[in-house]
């Protein structure tokens, strides 16, 4: 029993050890590759790991069958060749395709990414990818064709090979495999703008699609890094309006501010004043408050998206749905316009204290989720400490006064709100941030 411990700790040693040095990677330095830094403590390893295989052999009289798991042969060092390559990738077509991707438990996968954690296996390969992937564009296996669209893909926003744009275009016109279909649409979408044939593609075809799933995906390459290419805009808003399913709708609603087109503000008025389709609801209270505080790439802030969402904070009468608890800290947040590229500063138009009205508002609601309350307390310490950090006094202080404030009301009402104790709670704990 002791032996199988101590395997089981060196298993468990080993790979702790592995991912460690895995993070460490890109930082550390090469010496330590020839050995000159490990000192003495080489020969002492080396005697342990005769004894080591002792033990596994003991185990494997034991029955446990764990060294023979374990002693499976390492895989060749040095780089693979082009055919062992593809074999490997051949040999995925016996695994199951999911909506992520080739299956991570098939042992066919599992084989691959073993052959390829050896330094500089795949050193023959990179040349090799885009022509790789082209050949396997029209295999009849799905995983291969996924494979495929992998390897011709750059990686980078308008990066895709010339070479690349007509066997995909003609591949996807031909595509059933969902997930084939959706990695087809991210490769191509992400050079939409580098190859004008994609974007009328991604108009004319991606975002029409029979598939609403496929139609849901192509909506965010109309958008993001894709924001001012002709049409893209008016496309989205069209799907918004006219598209059939809830889905597309809601993907579209999400994504259209990346547009930073004030344009769109009257739709998100439009479909956030009541919840009747709460996905869709959702999906639009989430674009209208990211289009004046987005937590990453907020490249133009829209006074009037704050105004309207303010507005909404404070719709009512609130419910389990309006508005959405996934939101509100998104209402923790300051602000920044950019001046130049290397200046940000709050826009004049921003001020803490009506968003901090509309959020003590909705934590005192017993008609709200109770999410949405607890996550509009947690928003008024962070913005308390936002401001601080942002050296705009006083913030801090009233926010913090105003929680203490907000806490007695609710236990005193205790008996009339099922829900308010969830406040109270994260108050106290909250609270203490601001000291």
């Amino acid at each position: 029993m002791k032996t199988k411990l101590k395997w089981l700790f060196v298993v468990v040693l080993t790979v702790g050890v592995g991912l460690g040095l895995a993070a460490c990677k890109k930082g550390a330095d090469k010496k330590d590759k020839t050995g000159a830094d490990m000192g003495p403590d080489m020969g002492a390893m080396t005697a342990e790991m005769g004894a080591m295989d002792a033990e596994m052999g003991a185990m494997t009289a034991d029955g446990t069958g764990m060294a023979a798991d374990m002693a499976a042969p390492a895989p060749a060092a040095g780089p693979l060749s082009v055919e062992a390559y593809t074999k490997l990738v051949m040999d995925l077509a016996a695994c199951k395709l999911t909506e992520s991707g080739v299956d991570w438990q098939c042992p066919q996968r599992k084989a691959m990414e073993e052959a390829l954690k050896v330094e500089d296996a795949q050193k023959l390969i990179y040349p090799k990818k885009l022509e790789l992937g082209l050949k396997w564009l029209t295999h009849e296996n799905a995983v291969i064709r996924f494979e495929a669209v992998n390897h011709i893909a750059s990686g980078w926003w308008n990066g895709l090979d010339q070479t690349a744009v007509a066997p995909l275009l003609k591949a996807v016109a031909t595509e059933k495999e969902l997930p084939v279909l959706k990695s087809m649409v991210a490769t191509l979408g992400t050079s939409a703008r580098k190859y004008p044939e994609i974007a009328e593609w991604l108009i004319k075809s991606a975002s029409t699609h029979e598939n609403e799933a496929v139609r849901a995906h192509a909506a965010t390459y109309l958008a993001s890094a894709n924001k001012g290419i002709a049409g893209f805009l008016d496309r989205l808003i069209e799907m918004l309006e006219k598209d059939a399913s809830l889905e597309v709708r809601a993907a579209v609603c999400k994504c259209m501010y990346q547009h930073w087109d004030e344009k769109v503000v009257p739709l998100y008025d439009k479909y956030t004043k009541d919840a009747k389709e709460e996905k869709l609801y959702s999906a639009c209270f989430a674009g209208l408050v990211d289009m004046w505080n987005a937590y990453v790439f907020l490249e133009k802030p829209s006074q009037k998206a704050y105004q309207l969402s303010l507005k909404r904070l404070g719709d009512k009468p609130r419910t389990e749905e309006r508005p959405p608890w996934t939101e509100m800290d998104d209402f923790g947040r300051i602000p920044k316009e950019e001046v130049d590229k290397d200046t940000k500063r709050v826009p004049a138009w921003y001020k803490e204290e009506p968003v901090v009205r509309a959020l003590l508002d909705l934590a005192k609601d017993p008609n709200a989720n109770w999410m949405a309350r607890t996550g509009a307390a947690k928003a008024i310490v962070e913005l308390g400490l936002a401001s601080e950090k942002e050296g705009r006094k006083g913030v801090k202080e009233k926010n913090k006064a105003a929680l203490e404030g907000l806490s007695k009301a609710l236990e005193a009402a205790k008996d009339k709100d099922s829900n308010g104790h969830h406040v109270v709670d994260t108050i106290k704990r909250e609270l203490p941030k601001l000291n």
